[in-house]
């Protein structure tokens, strides 16, 4: 992918929704292989603007880690998630996908 981290950090914050106004957000959020961009400070970013978060889709988002996975999953959609692809994500090991289940 060529969208920095930088980029998709402007472009989560553009179309997140304004939670003090009753609006809950992005639901369906698809980053296949944008492992250069996804990283643990967009996973952080996300648990602030994806409360009703149903569909993540980030595989080959290489630069994700366990312990980001994790704090993304309990404090922001665990409950809401449906649909959750991590499929070639690297550095992810028995602690994040513990979470998923």
């Amino acid at each position: 992918s060529n969208i920095t981290e930088e980029d998709l950090l402007k472009m989560i914050t553009k179309v997140s929704g304004d939670s003090s106004k009753g609006d809950d957000g992005l639901i369906e959020i698809r980053l296949n292989n944008s492992g250069r961009s996804f990283t643990d400070v967009i996973a952080t970013q996300l648990t602030k603007h994806c409360k009703k978060l149903t569909t993540l889709d980030i595989k080959g988002c290489y630069k994700l880690s366990d312990e980001a996975l994790t704090s993304f999953l309990i404090n922001s959609c665990g409950s809401s998630l449906t649909n959750l692809d991590l499929s070639c994500n690297l550095r992810l090991g028995s602690l994040g996908l513990s979470v998923v289940g």
